[in-house]
């Protein structure tokens, strides 16, 4: 299993009024994580995510003090490492790309066209019927 886990720790003694903002776990879905809207979280919550083979996302967080009112971002890189085989990337490539070839053979094939058409003729027949 391939869970990323984000523990964001803030000490107190050096700054009493700081706030962290970051994606909230139970506000993320698919999108990517820099557009995932931020909330304000407490020192020391865990968040996770289970990460695809080869996935790469960027993790914001940003620490507030409300003294100053100055802020300062984070930009985190998470990646989870794997073999170019296994990559979700690649393999999302390689099935597109499977899928043209044998659509393409679908219709180079003088037989299979010639069932397709007939499939297409038989379904049209079908749709007429009352």
């Amino acid at each position: 299993e391939s869970v990323v886990q984000v523990v964001p720790s803030l000490e107190k003694v050096s700054c009493p009024a700081c706030k962290i903002t970051m994606p909230l776990h139970s506000k993320i879905g698919l999108e990517p994580l820099d557009q995932a809207a931020t909330e304000e979280v407490v020192s020391d919550e865990s968040w996770e995510r289970e990460f695809l083979p080869g996935e790469q996302q960027v993790f914001n967080i940003t620490l507030v003090s409300s003294a100053t009112g100055t802020s300062s971002s984070y930009r985190i890189t998470l990646t989870r490492d794997c073999p170019w085989y296994v990559n979700a990337n690649y393999e999302d490539k390689f099935n597109q790309f499977a899928s043209f070839v044998s659509t393409l053979f679908m219709w180079v094939s003088a037989p299979n066209f010639l069932a397709i058409n007939k499939m297409t003729q038989f379904m049209d027949l079908t749709l007429k019927i009352p």
